[in-house]
């Protein structure tokens, strides 16, 4: 589906050494108008300064892209600043070069372009800008709701992520933010510069956002892909085209090891509604990497989407800070400490506050697999795979492994159709208990490692999270204990 980039770079002459102001003998401020390592216009802006002219430089080849205020074109002049000291405006020509990748939009939030996205992961022709013929100009015209971020990205096909970033356009190639205030601003992202941060959409609705590209100024050598003459301009056009659909926003934490990074949607990782705020407790080890984020669903369809709305180190509060720390060049939340953490989320406010109870200690017991595995008819609950009579089996019981966190079985058979949850039991436990008391948690569906197979293993569905089998096999089950991760693979037995 994507395209691998193909360029052939062409030189397009020699800048000036350096950035430094025009020479001048006289008392007025005067303005040098500079092609390659030529003068081509100088203007006189008399002794308190002004705006000159927007000098219309005709290049030989090519075309004037505009004039810049560093010979990097790192900063373009708009001619409504006034000069107020003698100044060089550096003009880049480009000579067309045809561009051959197509870039997508990408992003999150509630609109339905952003909720089909998830940040690329998804890209379909909805998201595909469009473009011009005999032009490296690329359009696309979309709604989008406030809340909702985004950047524009080409992707990079590759053997083991076809979805791979390779270009990226953020809220630093913006030509026309000043026109912009109050409708978008730049913050967060997936890369620390500027230019490469979210452009976040302030205001509902219906954008056309331009891509201009100038291949013949891209620097092979440039490992971060940044080329200063590329520019987005975005344009609204107006209200919204259909009406905003109503949905509901739920808070999850997400961690480097709690959930391995993944978006995992169940009881244990999410915060529950309490009044105006949302609350969770969980067990951290010292040194986890986290942070907060958020699902939006859609009440008419269910279709659920990324929020759009992350929670970090700078949500915390004064006292809350003293418990954690953050990586040196980003947001997310260290633990300082082994400890049961108590978290609450203001959303009015977007202050999160946090305590620790640092003699707690994570909770470990003995699992088994509950299910239909046993039964005579495959979906049956008919007789129980982790006990008899009250009496819990050691059959369907997983085992630790070398990692004390990981628990797990293999070489079990299933059957298509066969169901099954991971029940956990008070360490120690010989019996279920009166009323199951023993059992301190089920594991159901919602807790799928995202690398389980969607070909063999999926949710029974209607209101049931349990697993169900659809390909029936012999499979290697565990559980992580700290992430509450269940993984199933093929049986490395079989």
């Amino acid at each position: 589906m994507f395209k691998k980039n193909a360029f052939a770079i062409l030189l397009a002459g020699t800048l000036l050494a350096s950035c430094g102001p025009a020479e001048s003998t006289t008392d007025t401020v005067m303005v040098s108008f500079s092609v390659g390592d030529e003068i081509v216009y100088t203007e006189d802006l008399g002794a308190e300064g002004g705006i000159p002219e927007n000098y219309a430089y005709e290049p030989e080849a090519g075309e004037l892209v505009g004039w810049y205020l560093t010979p990097t074109y790192s900063r373009i002049y708009d001619f409504k600043e006034p000069l107020t000291e003698d100044t060089t405006l550096f003009g880049a020509v480009s000579i067309y070069q045809e561009d051959t990748r197509e870039f997508y939009i990408a992003g999150s939030g509630s609109s339905p372009t952003m909720m089909t996205s998830s940040w690329g992961d998804t890209p379909n022709e909805d998201h595909l800008l469009e473009k011009a013929a005999n032009e490296n100009v690329y359009t696309l015209t979309c709604d989008l709701y406030e809340g909702d971020q985004f950047q524009i990205v080409s992707f990079l096909e590759t053997e083991t992520d076809p979805y791979f970033w390779d270009w990226q356009y953020g809220a630093g190639y913006v030509a026309n933010t000043k026109d912009l205030a109050g409708i978008i601003e730049g913050g967060g992202g997936l890369a620390a510069s500027n230019r490469k941060s979210n452009i976040n959409i302030l205001k509902d609705g219906n954008y056309t956002l331009t891509l201009r590209t100038y291949p013949d100024h891209i620097d092979p050598e440039d490992e971060e892909h940044i080329c200063n003459l590329d520019n987005l301009t975005i344009i609204r056009n107006g209200d919204i085209s259909e009406p905003r659909p109503e949905s509901t926003l739920d808070y999850y934490i997400k961690g480097e090891h709690i959930t391995d990074w993944a978006n995992m949607l169940n009881a244990a990782t999410r915060l529950t509604p309490d009044g105006d705020d949302y609350k969770l407790s969980i067990f951290l080890r010292e040194g986890e990497q986290f942070m907060f984020h958020t699902i939006r669903t859609n009440t008419a369809t269910g279709e659920t989407s990324d929020g759009g709305i992350y929670i970090n180190y700078n949500n915390l509060d004064e006292a809350s800070q003293a418990l954690f720390t953050h990586p040196e060049n980003g947001t997310n939340i260290l633990a300082n400490a082994d400890g049961m953490y108590s978290f609450t989320y203001t959303p009015a406010t977007e202050v999160l506050k946090a305590t620790v109870d640092t003699t707690a200690t994570l909770q470990v017991g003995d699992y088994y697999i509950n299910g239909t595995i046993a039964s005579d008819e495959a979906g049956a609950w008919t007789t129980s795979t982790v006990h008899t009579n009250d009496v819990l089996m050691d059959t369907y019981k997983l085992a630790v492994t070398e990692d004390p966190d990981v628990y797990a079985i293999e070489g079990v058979e299933f059957r298509a159709n066969d169901q099954f949850t991971i029940a956990a039991f008070t360490a120690g436990s010989t019996t279920v208990g009166d009323g199951w008391a023993n059992q301190f948690g089920s594991y159901n569906f919602t807790y799928s490692a995202p690398g389980n197979s969607a070909d063999a293993w999926q949710e029974v569905g209607g209101g049931n999270a349990n697993f169900l089998c659809k390909e029936a096999g012999t499979y290697d089950i565990s559980f992580d204990v700290y992430s509450k991760i269940v993984t199933i693979a093929a049986s490395s037995a079989a």
